[in-house]
């Protein structure tokens, strides 16, 4: 997604903006994006900065640590950036580290917005996927889906290591 820079304005404007998945290709472990990402983007420009806010839409598909059943999420994330538009010369000295003030050479009429996308997606991917918060999933002896149905499997087994302890507590 790309903001042309030479376009924007004192005024605030409302754009659209739409990347597929194979534009972004975001690199995802835990998840794939399925769908569109669409940015809704109010900016502006001050002196020599450029306001870009809005909120980024999204769907990510999962596959859950317990039951491992796939299932899809809905995401609407807010994403504010502001370009600090400097001279080449200045580059070098600028502090690209920081996420919300990028300083952006002012000879480059257009901004890509990919990267910061990207990052976007990736941060909402959890460590540890869920279906759901109560998920019960899958039984250790039979591998059944808890989720959608009881089994029958003996679920009392005891570690042969505490036999000894056991044998004792029987003792008094």
């Amino acid at each position: 997604m790309e903001i042309r820079l030479d376009q924007v304005t004192l005024e605030e404007t409302d754009s659209r903006l739409t990347a597929t998945p194979e534009e972004l290709q975001p690199d995802l472990e835990l998840a794939k994006l399925c769908s569109d990402v669409e940015y809704r983007l109010v900016h502006h420009r001050v002196d020599k900065e450029i306001f870009l806010s809005g909120r980024v839409s999204f769907i990510l598909e999962f596959t859950c640590a317990r039951c491992l059943e796939n299932y899809r999420r809905n995401f609407l994330v807010p994403l504010n950036l502001v370009l600090q538009l400097v001279a080449e010369e200045q580059m070098e000295d600028a502090d690209e580290t920081d996420d919300e003030f990028i300083p952006y050479p002012e000879s480059k009429p257009v901004y890509n917005l990919d990267r910061h996308l990207r990052d976007l997606i990736t941060l909402e991917v959890p460590m540890k996927p869920l279906c759901r918060d109560d998920c019960a999933g899958l039984c250790s002896q039979c591998g059944a889906n808890l989720n959608n149905s009881s089994c029958n499997c003996r679920t009392e087994r005891t570690d042969p290591r505490w036999e000894g302890l056991r044998r004792l507590g029987n003792e008094n």
